[in-house]
């Protein structure tokens, strides 16, 4: 629905985690967490694929969910959900950096 080639997601979302390596080198002036980088990449994805859910869900209503039809409702509600723990857990890894 979002229209974006997958070659730039995961570029964005590869592009976020190295500049969280950057603000965590600048801020420690050491080596970032591998863990972090990984959560902040990983989170990336999860942010855009839920934002993705949560668009077709509310704006394309010719989607064909199968068996799952009455359940757009509860599909909506874990896209939200997806996205807004992904934000949340972005913040907290940028909060928590030393």
């Amino acid at each position: 629905m979002i229209g974006i080639p997958d070659s730039i997601v995961y570029f964005v979302c590869i592009l976020t985690g190295i500049f969280y390596a950057g603000y965590s080198y600048t801020k420690n002036k050491s080596k970032p967490n591998l863990v972090d980088f990984c959560i902040i990449v990983t989170t990336s994805f999860a942010f855009y694929t839920g934002l993705e859910l949560v668009l077709n869900m509310l704006l394309n209503s010719s989607i064909s969910l199968g068996q799952l039809k009455g359940s757009k409702l509860t599909i909506l509600l874990g896209g939200s959900a997806v996205v807004w723990i992904s934000v949340t857990c972005i913040i907290d890894t940028f909060r928590k950096t030393p």
